[in-house]
């Protein structure tokens, strides 16, 4: 298996390559209309840049480093900069960076390397579909129209991949499955319920396929209910942004701080 540092190099050597690969994705189907009024040069703009120093990091991974900091995060800066200086509506530039992604995960056939590039390059987006135990073959949600595509999934406790705790918070008078209904308000007068140290969550891929496994921590002497394990296709469908929404509230809140500290 070749170490990180010489797939990397492999990557920078293709630079101008996989932008172009990615430009042509861009532009099939229409899928990021605004590359069709550009000319070739305008339309790559600065990705080759992009993908090679998304190759530095490859080689050189700092996973502990905040997402916003150093040279990778300045070139994504410019990058999104300039693309809204030509006309790209938000939803062109993100799907940019996932058409890279895919580019980039044909490019590189290592999972270590998948890892990487979706810790570097989706992590800017937070979707999934949350299920307690390995989804049924007819789940909902776990289809694709393309057998190149493949379903999302960014843990919103750990975007940069992993294994983290989620925090759920919901109303005491719809709790969606995550806890029992409760008869009555609790006594302390608040309508919402948190419950920190409950559950961690990992998103899982298999093939096209991929969903958030959310697992109980299970903490001897711990008596609070834990969503239950069932075959439902849907999954955790139904509870989907309350089982994290502590974390997500968070996670917003440190992205909208990091953003006012970048600008």
């Amino acid at each position: 298996m070749p170490a990180l540092d010489q797939l990397a190099d492999a990557v920078r050597a293709s630079a101008w390559e996989l932008a172009l690969a990615t430009v042509e994705e861009g532009l099939l189907d229409d899928q990021i209309p605004s590359l069709q009024r550009l000319g070739r040069l305008g339309q790559l703009g600065d990705l080759p840049a992009f993908v090679a120093e998304l190759a530095g990091e490859l080689a050189e991974p700092q996973p502990e480093r905040l997402p916003h900091s150093g040279p990778l995060a300045a070139r994504a800066r410019e990058h999104v900069r300039q693309r809204e200086a030509l006309g790209f509506a938000p939803r062109e530039i993100v799907s940019e960076l996932l058409l890279l992604r895919r580019v980039l995960g044909r490019f590189v056939a290592d999972e270590r390397a998948h890892a990487a590039f979706d810790r570097l390059v989706t992590g800017c987006v937070v979707a999934y579909s949350a299920f307690a135990r390995t989804p049924p073959p007819d789940a909902s949600f776990q289809t694709v129209g393309d057998p190149k595509e493949q379903i999302l999934c960014v843990n919103p406790g750990a975007p940069q991949g992993g294994k983290a705790p989620i925090t759920p918070a919901v109303p005491w008078f719809s709790t969606q499955g995550v806890i029992p209904d409760a008869p009555s308000a609790p006594p302390t007068g608040t309508e919402w319920i948190s419950l920190p140290d409950l559950y961690t969550a990992r998103c899982v891929v298999r093939g096209t396929r991929a969903w958030l496994l959310v697992e109980p921590i299970k903490t001897p002497g711990d008596p609070r209910p834990v969503v239950a394990a069932y075959d439902d296709p849907r999954g955790l469908h139904a509870a989907d942004v309350s089982i994290a929404l502590e974390t997500l509230v968070a996670l917003v809140r440190g992205e909208g701080a990091a953003w006012l500290a970048a600008n």
